[in-house]
């Protein structure tokens, strides 16, 4: 099925779950409304997350699978990074030598590829 029809079958598996959370809280919905406190803060969440969630559509139609979870893990990485510095406390070895892996991994999975035809060509040519 196509991207869209996936996530229509997505949207409809959720539609129950939703009616029940509703239902559960509905005299505070009518009383005050169902976006009841939403904030700016919330709402440049909630825009944050769908922009990320259409990123991800994008980064998967226009790539493959493992270079959407190469991203993750560099965001992951680069959070970390950024949350040492804010609050000058250092990240755990064993995040640390899970960094070095993603690192190590990224590096590996970046090298050009050795077929034997470029092989052989460049042992013709020494």
């Amino acid at each position: 099925p196509s991207l869209w029809m996936r996530n229509v079958q997505l949207g409809l598996f959720s539609i129950p779950q939703a009616a029940l959370l509703l239902l559960a809280d509905r005299s505070a919905i009518v009383a005050r409304g169902p976006l009841q406190g939403f904030s700016p803060l919330v709402w440049a969440v909630v825009a944050s997350t769908a922009f990320g969630g259409l990123l991800v559509a994008a980064v998967v139609k226009h790539a493959d699978n493992i270079v959407k979870m190469y991203a993750a893990a560099c965001a992951i990485v680069l959070t970390c990074a950024a949350t040492s510095i804010v609050t000058a406390s250092p990240p755990s070895a064993l995040f640390l030598s899970g960094m070095a892996l993603v690192l190590g991994s990224l590096l590996l999975y970046n090298q050009p590829v050795a077929t034997a035809r470029t092989a052989a060509a460049a042992a013709a040519a020494a």
